[in-house]
């Protein structure tokens, strides 16, 4: 999968929203699709924009603006949009392990997932050659690291692992329930704009 879609209202969706929708001319349906794409996106993309400003690294590392990549990856699909369907994509593959958690392994070739332990190897490679004189030790404690030899200070730079685990992110999108009612408020307000009440 290289991308995350996220509908936010099919047939079916909610109760509210298939009243509203049901009470629109066929030309109308698609004006209101769209419109909750949009509402959508925007509180998708302000989410991501604030996970961003409030997701400092852990380890006090150079950040990597990993949220405001998927911030940027993040739109609403104009071209897909019909009667009765409206999607988000988030196009970075990434959001998936955020979403859903799981278990990696190294890419094709390699033995190894190189874990970075120092602010210098964060967001680099060790084959890249930015930190130059890398090797493999074993200490005694356990396991297996690349490090290099500083002043007669051994410094490990990279833990190596077979694999790791990251768990899912239960923070990773919006609230839905806040999301939904975003978009239904966004859809009572385009359907009494077109659809003016009428006197009994």
């Amino acid at each position: 999968m290289t991308s995350s879609t996220i509908h936010i209202l099919d047939n079916g969706a909610t109760a509210s929203l298939d009243e509203l929708h049901a009470k629109l001319a066929p030309g109308k349906r698609r004006p209101l699709m769209q419109r909750l794409g949009r509402r959508a996106e925007n509180l998708y993309r302000d989410h991501l924009n604030a996970r961003e400003a409030s997701s400092p690294n852990k380890q006090g590392f150079p950040r990597q603006h990993f949220w405001g990549r998927l911030r940027d990856a993040t739109h609403f699909d104009e071209t897909a949009v019909t009667d009765d369907e409206a999607a988000i994509r988030i196009t970075d593959r990434a959001i998936n392990a955020k979403i859903y958690g799981g278990t990696w392994g190294p890419r094709p070739g390699k033995k190894n997932l190189a874990i970075p332990l120092r602010g210098e190897a964060y967001g680099t490679q060790p084959s890249s050659g930015l930190i130059p004189n890398l090797f493999l030790f074993r200490p005694k404690k356990g396991g297996v690291y690349l490090g290099k030899n500083e002043g007669g200070t051994l410094t490990a730079f990279y833990r190596l692992v077979p694999r790791v685990t990251v768990p899912a992110d239960p923070n990773a999108l919006p609230d839905q329930s806040t999301v939904a009612a975003a978009i239904l408020q966004r859809a009572r307000n385009y359907v009494s704009r077109v659809k003016p009440a009428t006197a009994d």
